[in-house]
C-alpha cells in the first residue's frame, strides 16, 4: 500500500467517524431543544467567569456571525437562558450572563454522564429548538 492510498483511507474513516459523531451530538442536543450553536454559546458562557461576556467575545468563540448570534441570543434570552444588558462603562457594548437557573442546570455536579440523559428544563421543552 502507498502513503497516498493510506492517508485517502485515514482521511475517509475520519469522515465516517465524524459523520456517526455529528448525528449523535445533534440527536443529544435535539432532546433539549438545542442547536449546536446554542450548545456553543451556552458552553462558553460556562466557562467564562462570572459566566458573562460580551457579545463581541460570544461572537468570536462561537465563530458565528453578529447578526446570526444577535438572533441567537434573542431565542435563549427568551427562552430564560441567559440575559443581555448593556455595559455600563461601555453603552455600545452588550453583556451576556448565563442565568442562574441555567447555571445550575449545567453544574458539573448535576450534569449526569450521558447528555441524553438530562432532564430539560422547562423551557426547553418546546416545539422549537433554540
Amino acid at each position: 500500500m502507498t502513503y497516498a492510498s493510506n492517508a485517502t483511507q485515514l482521511v475517509d474513516a475520519t469522515i465516517g467517524v465524524a459523520a456517526h459523531l455529528e448525528a449523535e451530538l445533534e440527536e443529544a442536543l435535539a432532546e433539549h431543544r438545542l442547536t449546536r450553536g446554542s450548545f456553543l454559546v451556552l458552553a462558553s458562557l460556562e466557562q467564562a467567569d462570572a459566566h458573562t461576556l460580551n457579545q463581541r467575545e460570544v461572537v468570536a468563540k462561537v465563530r458565528r456571525t453578529s447578526g446570526t448570534m444577535s438572533v441567537r441570543l434573542g431565542r435563549l434570552e427568551r427562552a430564560g437562558m441567559i440575559s443581555r444588558e448593556r455595559d455600563p462603562e461601555n453603552g455600545r457594548s452588550v453583556t451576556v450572563t448565563m442565568s442562574e437557573s441555567r447555571r445550575v442546570w449545567a453544574s458539573p455536579s448535576l450534569r449526569p454522564s450521558s447528555p441524553a440523559g438530562c432532564a430539560a428544563p422547562s423551557a426547553l421543552r418546546t416545539s422549537r429548538a433554540f
